[in-house]
């Protein structure tokens, strides 16, 4: 059985995005950016995600890259002193987080999804159908790295081929959770091809996608991030990641994921123009928010449409500090 999701769901959709990202020129920027970090050798992949809220105009999901170029006790008491809020909980944000939000040491990648049918799979291709390539492929993967045992990656995934035959199984889910850890495994390809990283962490936000599936989703983000190294002649770095515990109001780095948070917040909630780069901001903060983006050329912003039976399309969206009126 081939690995129907590296064949038909995560390669055109990594096609899709590389083309997109090359044609703005971000390609080259954050290789720029990259490149003169190249003596560090932890990265960090933070993400927020704002889907399927139906009172916001937009689903936005976000990835933040975040070099470990201090020690980590520092980047916390850096975090610290910026006081960082969750968007949705202040009402304008401090002038000392959009300081740090402003920095270009950190370099966001935001995408605005389709909300209506948004599929990298369907028709004959089934949830079912994807798991169970998947979990050939990881048995096909025995020396292949990861933080969990390999046996306790097969066992969760033949779990789920089993629970993906009831009727109540959430597809639409899956299929999330699919698509936020493809484009984390591209993005850590992509600092893989422009340093030599020892790891690259995925520190998500706490979410259903991430969480869902007994965090089925970072099995496929450390798979394909190792596939992916190999045909690119690139030394494959370890790939980390961290499960939240939902049991704990607070992780250790949910500092970092402010950054895509506050993007991906914002972007949700301002009524978007389509392709014109212009959105009208719903709150004060959003706008503060969106003149962060304009002016920060280490936040890009891309609109991408997901339809089963047709090529991921990506479009990299401009956006303007001038808002709708």
């Amino acid at each position: 059985m081939n690995d129907i999701h590296q064949t038909i769901v995560a390669d055109p959709l990594a096609a899709s995005l590389t083309e997109a990202i090359s044609s703005c020129g971000c390609m080259s920027e954050f290789a720029k950016y990259v490149a003169e970090r190249r003596s560090v050798k932890r990265w960090y992949i933070a993400a927020d995600f704002c889907l399927g809220d139906t009172l916001k105009p937009n689903d936005v999901i976000a990835f933040t890259v975040i070099p470990e170029d201090a020690p980590l006790a520092a980047l916390f008491k850096e975090i610290s002193a910026v006081k960082t809020r969750d968007i949705k909980r202040v009402r304008r944000v401090p002038e000392s987080m959009i300081k740090w939000l402003a920095e270009d040491h950190r370099f966001t990648f935001a995408f605005i999804v389709n909300r209506r049918s948004r599929r990298i799979f369907g028709g004959d291709v089934s949830a079912g159908l994807v798991i169970a390539s998947a979990r050939k492929a990881f048995e096909d993967f025995r020396h292949g790295p990861g933080d969990a045992t390999l046996d306790a990656v097969i066992s969760r995934w033949k779990a789920l081929e089993q629970k993906a035959k009831a009727k109540n199984f959430n597809e639409a889910l899956f299929n999330d959770a699919l698509l936020v850890a493809t484009i984390a495994a591209l993005i850590g390809l992509l600092i893989a091809q422009n340093v030599e990283p020892a790891a690259i962490r995925w520190i998500p936000d706490r979410d259903d996608m991430t969480t869902a599936f007994g965090g089925a989703a970072f099995d496929v983000y450390a798979r394909l991030l190792w596939v992916w190294t190999k045909p690119a002649a690139v030394r494959a770095p370890t790939a980390g990641y961290v499960r939240a515990d939902t049991s704990h109001r607070e992780d250790f780095y949910d500092g970092f994921n402010r950054i895509p948070d506050c993007v991906a917040g914002s972007l949700a909630s301002c009524a978007y123009v389509d392709r014109v780069g212009k959105f009208a901001p719903a709150a004060r903060k959003h706008q503060q928010m969106l003149g962060v983006i304009a002016d920060n050329p280490r936040i890009r912003v891309f609109q991408m449409t997901l339809r089963h039976g047709e090529a991921p399309v990506v479009i990299p969206v401009l956006v303007s500090r001038a808002p709708i009126a």
